[in-house]
């Protein structure tokens, strides 16, 4: 009995944080939404294909591109927990929380188009000036994990050749936006290569995730914890 009061406690504790934070994200986004939109709130909480009358499938690969980098945060944030249970010293389970936390950021920018329309109407920063930012961003990513980088799957690597190139097409027809060349946009091959990448930085996180299990299982057995391996 006097151990089940504890867990019981903890279970109501995390239950109740929960419902207390989704409960606070969704007055918040209905202030918001009245202090800087003019869209009827229940159009926020509903599909598309439902608020404008069109088919249920317009936007589907869109969605599973997000559905893909929702399923990669999660996992890199799982395998950096993971890791970090084997071994709190594990420099591996810092890159996989920052990159989990990075990989959210760009959910949020890719779902609700930050950079093309909601920062530079909010900050007056232009697209092209976000694009730098990124840039920097990325930069230093890469610069203070190098060596987790050499270590990482081939998947990864082919996921950033892609969306690099995607981005760049978008960079370029952002670029030709502003100078009023009025050439068409290609979006059949920026979403597209987008897509593709999405799928192989995904396949990054799930092969990530099981490296961390498999060193988890390997520390249990081991009083070293497992120091020194990948």
């Amino acid at each position: 009995m006097t151990t089940e009061r504890p867990r019981l406690l903890r279970v109501t504790v995390r239950v109740g944080v929960g419902v207390a934070l989704g409960g606070v994200a969704i007055v918040l986004a209905f202030l918001v939404n009245r202090a800087l939109g003019d869209i009827p709130f229940q159009h926020l909480v509903r599909d598309p294909g439902h608020v404008t009358g069109t088919s249920p499938w317009i936007g589907a690969l869109a969605f599973a591109g997000w559905f893909g980098w929702v399923a990669a945060a999660v996992l890199l944030l799982t395998g950096g927990w993971l890791r970090r249970r084997a071994d709190r010293a594990d420099r591996r389970a810092q890159f996989l929380f920052v990159t989990g936390c990075l990989t959210l950021g760009v959910l949020l920018d890719d779902t609700y188009q930050l950079h093309e329309d909601v920062l530079p109407d909010a900050t007056g920063i232009g697209e092209e000036g976000w694009y730098v930012f990124y840039v920097v961003v990325l930069v230093a990513w890469i610069g203070l994990y190098r060596r987790e980088l050499r270590t990482a799957p081939v998947e990864l690597a082919v996921a950033a050749v892609l969306l690099g190139a995607s981005q760049l097409i978008d960079a370029v027809e952002a670029t030709r936006d502003v100078l009023e060349t009025g050439a068409a946009r290609a979006v059949i091959w920026e979403e597209g290569l987008k897509l593709i990448g999405i799928g192989f930085f995904t396949a990054f996180a799930v092969i990530e995730v099981g490296r961390a299990v498999v060193r988890l299982e390997l520390a249990a057995g081991d009083p070293s914890g497992g120091a020194g391996r990948p």
